[in-house]
C-alpha cells in the first residue's frame, strides 16, 4: 500500500476518532467513573496503536528517550486530559 494514502488514512482515522471520543466521553461520564472512562481510552488507544503498527509493519524501537516521550504523552493524553474534563462536566450542566 501507498505510503502517502496510509498516512491520508490514518489522519482521516485520527481525527474521526477524536471526534468519536469526545462524544463517547460525553456520554460515559454521566454513568462511570473517572477511572473506568480512561481505562476504556486506554484499551481504544492499545488497539489503535496495535492496529497502526501492524498495518506500517515496522518494528517499535524504544531506548530510554523514547520512553519518556511516550510516557509524558501517555499521562497527558490518558489522564490530564480527561480530569480537566471529568472537572469541568459538572459546570457545563448547569
Amino acid at each position: 500500500m501507498n505510503q502517502k494514502i496510509l498516512g491520508i488514512f490514518f489522519g482521516i482515522s485520527a481525527g474521526a476518532i477524536w471526534a468519536l471520543e469526545t462524544i463517547i466521553g460525553k456520554i460515559l461520564f454521566s454513568s462511570l467513573t473517572f477511572i473506568q472512562v480512561t481505562a476504556s481510552e486506554i484499551l481504544f488507544a492499545t488497539i489503535i496503536i496495535c492496529s497502526y503498527t501492524f498495518v506500517k509493519r515496522e518494528r517499535v524501537k524504544l531506548d530510554r528517550e523514547n520512553i519518556l516521550y511516550l510516557l509524558i504523552i501517555g499521562v497527558v493524553g490518558t489522564v490530564i486530559a480527561p480530569l480537566s474534563f471529568f472537572l469541568v462536566y459538572p459546570k457545563l450542566l448547569q
